[in-house]
Parts: structure tokens; C-alpha cells; sequence
């Protein structure tokens, strides 16, 4: 049985697209790649789902989401279904690969992303946890691509956005929050999660010409040993 494994999709992606020109561009490369190394898989972009509820935190009158929401990518193999969040946050860099030229513009709101980014797999494991559309979830992966190396810095200790830090080595569980937009940005992790960055490609510019990639992966297992 053919078991789909991320990390062969993103060093193989890694060298026909070592870089893209938006978020929309790495999914739609992603699907094509996952597509071209696995012919007998299917490969659906933007599934719409209708979300339960979600975790609770205890503090908290309201859920802290509870909408529809999408999968990035979503993978069919054999008889397993995989689930991958994806997201692209640019320093800006102009640069051209073979004849394609690629400007990309300046990415703001970091802590929003770090949230936004841990919230994915927030979502992944409800997801695992109630089922995707019925469909029972073997693994599920959220992964970060970018060339600011801003997102690698540790964050001080009195920082309000502590519990998002992305640097190497932070483990990542139970409740997470923005201190000062508890209600807007908190996230909860039943399973445990030690981030962790390689590098994912280089192109031939002078500066912020190297680009990082995080993958965080969650299963069933993951998610009850915690």
C-alpha cells in the first residue's frame, strides 16, 4: 500500500518551484505536484466543509470558531485521505528563475500569521477528531513556507504573542493566546507539536534569497497521547 509522504512532495516541489508568486500559486503547484508523483491519487484544492464547533476553551462563553471553513489540499491515496494546510508569508524579492520573473511584495501583520499559521493546526485536528465530510483522516499537515527569517526569532518573554513564537525548538500544546486579542486570537492544541524549520530552497538573489519551511503534522495518535 502507497503511503503519501509530505516531505517527498515538498523536496521534490522544492526543485521544479524553489519559489512563488502568491499563496494561490504554492497550492495550485502543491495539488500539481502531489498529482504528478502520486498518478493514482486524488487531488481536490479548496474543499468547503462545515465545521463543528470546535474546542472551547473553559475560560470562554463562546466557541472559538464555529463556521464554514476549507481545506488547502486534500490528497485521496489508496483508501487513505490526507489533509494539507498551506501558507506563504514573502520578504520582499525580485528575482527571475529560468525566463519567469517573480516580484514579491512585502508581507505585513507577522504575529497575525503566527496565529493564523497555529490556527491551521487547530482546525487540522478538528478535523481528524469529527472527520473531514465524512471522510476518516489519516494525517494532516500544516506548512509554512517563507523567506522572512523574522518568523525564526525567538520571542522576549513579555511578548504578548509568546505563545505563538515559531522559533526552533518551542513546543506548541494546549491554549494559545495574543494577549492583548484573547477573544480574536486564541487557539487551542489538544496534541503536542515541536517546531522545527529546514531549509526549503535557495534562488540567486542577494538578499532574503533563502527559503524556510515548517511542517507541522497531526494524527489521531498524536492528538490522544497528548
Amino acid at each position: 500500500m502507497e503511503v503519501f509522504e509530505i516531505e517527498k512532495v515538498l523536496a521534490s516541489l522544492s526543485q521544479h518551484k524553489p519559489i512563488f508568486h502568491s499563496e494561490k500559486d504554492m497550492q495550485a503547484s502543491f495539488a500539481d505536484e502531489v498529482k504528478r508523483l502520486y498518478p493514482q491519487a486524488k487531488v481536490e484544492r479548496e474543499v468547503a466543509y462545515n465545521s463543528v464547533k470546535g474546542y472551547a476553551d473553559a475560560d470562554l462563553e463562546q466557541p472559538i470558531h464555529a463556521s464554514t471553513t476549507w481545506i488547502d489540499v486534500l490528497v485521496s491515496l489508496e483508501d487513505a485521505t490526507y489533509l494539507v494546510e498551506l501558507k506563504y508569508k514573502r520578504k520582499a524579492l525580485t528575482v527571475v528563475i529560468g525566463d519567469e520573473e517573480y516580484d514579491l511584495k512585502q508581507d505585513g501583520a507577522l504575529n497575525d500569521n503566527r496565529y493564523r499559521y497555529l490556527h491551521d493546526v487547530q482546525k487540522l485536528e478538528d478535523y481528524i477528531a469529527n472527520e473531514f465530510n465524512g471522510h476518516k483522516i489519516a494525517e494532516a499537515y500544516a506548512v509554512f513556507i517563507t523567506n522572512d527569517a523574522e518568523y525564526q526569532k525567538e520571542k522576549r518573554a513579555d511578548s504578548v504573542i509568546k505563545d505563538f513564537d515559531l522559533s526552533a525548538g518551542k513546543v506548541k500544546t494546549g491554549v494559545l493566546r495574543n494577549t492583548n486579542k484573547p477573544e480574536e486570537q486564541t487557539v487551542f492544541l489538544a496534541g503536542s507539536y515541536t517546531v522545527n524549520w529546514s531549509e526549503y530552497s535557495r534562488v540567486p538573489a542577494d538578499n532574503s534569497n533563502i527559503f524556510w519551511a515548517c511542517t507541522i503534522r497531526t494524527n489521531e495518535a498524536i492528538i490522544r497521547k497528548s
